[in-house]
């Protein structure tokens, strides 16, 4: 993911960012994309995270790690189901930026041969 600045430090505790969260068919076009919200949950102190985007038709929900000393968050293991109804694992791979990690951007995929899906998303606290 893209961050206009890296994170310098990281807050102890809970935190609530919430965003943006876009997501298509990777070989679609921009006729199949949907836009929608999404929140995520960092919990510092234990290093993990939580994440749930919605669009009208799709959603990404599951659990993570956070790595403090690179900044950046990691799952294969994220649940998303698929406008036409099919549901995929997925992976998430992101980031976060700016002072005390008050940002957190990413990229998610499905884990199956092609990677029919993929998205991105963006949030704040």
């Amino acid at each position: 993911s893209t961050i206009s600045n890296p994170v310098n430090t990281f807050p102890t505790g809970n935190f609530e960012f919430n965003g943006i969260f876009s997501v298509g068919l990777r070989k679609g076009s921009l006729d199949d994309s949907e836009i929608g919200s999404i929140k995520l949950s960092a919990d510092f102190q234990n290093d993990t995270f939580s994440v749930n985007g919605q669009t009208d038709n799709s959603n990404l929900s599951g659990v993570g790690l956070i790595n403090k000393t690179s900044g950046e968050i990691f799952s294969e293991n994220l649940n998303f189901n698929a406008p036409n109804g099919s549901a995929y694992l997925s992976t998430v791979e992101g980031m976060f930026g700016k002072t005390n990690a008050s940002e957190v951007n990413g990229i998610f995929y499905t884990n199956d041969d092609n990677n029919d899906y993929i998205g991105v998303f963006s949030a704040d606290r």
